[in-house]
């Protein structure tokens, strides 16, 4: 144990072996190994509050519980009904143009950040495909909103896939016709169209010859035409 001397009150001080500092009992003034410091001087030898350390891209909080606990799900049960309704087809379009877009602004904002260091080259549309690798580096930064991005592209490509499909399946087939085949006999391909009627030929109009034309009626002289006007016979003059 050392003895110091104050330079204030002349206060002689015992200081310890593993320490530089102390305080005068006497005048509170401290006294260093070396000389005084004022008051001043004294704040800025107080301890600092330590530097925090940023923490690795993969050991920051878990970012994209909403996607997780709300779209994800939502997302995966529209792709579920798509195939079977015309319904879950324009949804599937729709929440999957949405999820594509609010995936993409996510996943692109979080890059741009610059304690995350950012990329130059994953700007633009290639930040998609450069995520993918990222997720599985940083997932608790970029798997949750990686994976509603992708969900959405993969939504829009079955709803498109699933509307041309249904729309083929509610067509009709065509009527079989006269030569459609049986059961055990093949067809004989398209129906032909119906053959169109020939036309028939105007109707030549031809005069009677001259031996088969009617002659006029003649009544006999004895017989008068009209029966019922008969004139009775008229008296003689020798009865």
């Amino acid at each position: 144990m050392r003895k110091v001397s104050c330079p204030e009150c002349d206060e002689v001080v015992k200081v310890p072996d593993e320490s530089k500092t102390v305080r005068c009992p006497a005048c509170h003034t401290r006294i260093v190994e070396g000389g005084p410091k004022n008051d001043e001087n004294d704040e800025e030898d107080e301890p600092r509050p330590k530097k925090r350390r940023k923490k690795a891209p993969g050991q920051k909080r878990v970012r994209g519980l909403i996607p997780l606990l709300f779209l994800a799900p939502a997302g995966f049960a529209i792709a579920g009904a798509a195939p079977f309704s015309s319904a879950g087809t324009q949804l599937a379009i729709w929440f999957g143009f949405g999820y594509w877009i609010l995936g993409l602004v996510c996943v692109r904002a979080m890059y741009q950040e610059p304690d995350d260091g950012a990329s130059a080259e994953a700007f633009g549309v290639w930040v998609m495909f450069h995520a993918i690798g990222a997720s599985f580096r940083y997932p608790r930064l970029l798997a949750a909103w990686t994976l509603v991005l992708w969900l959405g592209i993969a939504l829009i490509c079955e709803g498109v896939l699933a509307a041309v499909v249904l729309k083929t399946l509610q067509q009709k087939p065509a009527d079989p016709g006269p030569n459609a085949g049986g059961e055990q006999q093949p067809g004989a391909g398209p129906n032909p169209p119906p053959a169109r009627p020939a036309p028939t030929p105007p109707r030549a109009r031809t005069r009677p010859s001259p031996r088969t034309r009617r002659s006029p009626t003649r009544w006999p002289a004895s017989t008068s035409r009209t029966t019922s006007h008969a004139r009775a016979p008229r008296p003689t003059s020798g009865a």
